[in-house]
């Protein structure tokens, strides 16, 4: 989820807006989807990908990407950590 329409490389309004469940109970509508590009680290090398289906989110404070969602479409995810 994006809170910045300026981010999207591709969007498309939703004739239905979504309700986003936020952690308190209280709902914010998701009013489109689209694309994002952006630059990840994988096997040491900045690379470009794209995000598809993102929802834009207006209200959100911040963005949020599901882990669960990435793995899920067949994507392998790596915690990098670093001594304090």
């Amino acid at each position: 989820m994006c809170s910045h329409r300026a981010w999207f490389s591709h969007f498309t309004p939703l004739s239905q807006h979504t309700k986003v469940i936020l952690g308190n109970n209280s709902a914010i509508p998701a009013v489109g989807s689209g694309h994002l590009n952006v630059k990840m680290l994988a096997n040491g090398k900045w690379i470009n990908s794209i995000l598809q289906d993102v929802l834009y989110v207006l209200d959100l404070y911040g963005n949020l990407l599901s882990i669960s969602h990435l793995v899920w479409h067949g994507n392998e995810v790596h915690f990098l950590s670093e001594a304090c």
